[in-house]
């Protein structure tokens, strides 16, 4: 099987490619096309910018940080946000993303230490990847 993806989701390809490391092998599929990949900066898990980011979806979804886990009320915010309907959690992230500046997005691709496990200028340099081959280019009109 060959994996493949344009723009975003080469970017998310190329997240597969480095999924757990580069340890699966051929499991998932032995070949992967990532054309134009958008690989925005990715930062840890827990920095600043992700963390402010799940706050204010948080806060838009009805379960910000001082009710979530207020004093009242002892529900973690992620139960809080898993007993939400759908159209509240769409709207939450629909209203998140809205706010960020033109040209950023609210919610990247972070380094989990599971997952993905490092940038992938490093990992992918180490050869450190899923499946046998990997074609990359660049399409410089793509917009």
């Amino acid at each position: 099987m060959t994996i493949s993806g344009e723009s975003a989701g080469a970017g998310s390809v190329m997240l597969q490619d480095m999924a757990y490391g580069g340890t699966l092998g051929t499991q998932l599929f032995q070949n992967s096309i990532a054309a134009s990949p958008y690989l925005p900066t990715q930062y840890d898990y827990n920095d600043w910018v992700p963390s402010q980011a799940y706050y204010a979806f948080a806060t838009h979804a009805g379960c910000a940080p001082t009710t979530a886990a207020g004093a009242n009320n002892t529900t973690p915010i992620f139960e809080c946000l898993v007993g939400k309907d759908v159209e509240t959690i769409a709207n939450a992230s629909a209203t998140v993303s809205q706010l960020t500046y033109y040209g950023t997005w609210a919610f990247l691709p972070v380094t989990d230490g599971v997952f993905v496990q490092d940038l992938p200028s490093r990992q992918l340099g180490r050869g450190q990847v899923n499946g046998l081959r990997i074609l990359s280019g660049n399409n410089a009109n793509e917009g």
